[in-house]
């Protein structure tokens, strides 16, 4: 992954639509629906990368167009809206990715921050012990 989470974010209205929302204080994330958002990332890129891998894998059929020029062109043609699906799924891929790093990186901070504020309100923190 080339970008740190929430450095190319603009490329996706929704997504910062959403840490928008995060920023303002309209929305609210705790750190197990943040856990949860990052499962069903993980689990979404899977899927994405079997889907891709279906269209990269497909040269196959490419052979049951002939021999002739016109067979040939549409072969080529069906394959290069392969490389093309490919492609789309790879970016697809990406902005997850960045997505799911970003989940992430905001529960890790969350838990950090939570930890931070609550400790000096810890048992035998207060006064001489």
């Amino acid at each position: 992954m080339s970008d740190a989470p929430g450095n190319s974010h603009n490329s996706v209205p929704y997504f910062a639509a959403l840490i928008g929302s995060i920023a303002s204080g309209e929305l609210h994330c705790d750190p197990q629906s943040l856990s949860k958002l990052a499962e069903r990332g993980s689990e979404f890129i899977d899927r994405l990368r079997v889907l891709r891998d279906r269209f990269a894998d497909d040269g196959d059929r490419r052979s049951g167009w002939g021999q002739l020029p016109s067979g040939r062109a549409i072969a080529q043609h069906f394959a290069d809206k392969e490389a093309e699906m490919v492609s789309i799924l790879d970016q697809h891929i990406a902005i997850v990715e960045r997505m799911e790093a970003f989940f992430v990186s905001t529960r890790e901070s969350y838990l950090s921050t939570e930890a931070a504020n609550s400790a000096p309100f810890q048992f035998g923190s207060f006064g001489p012990t």
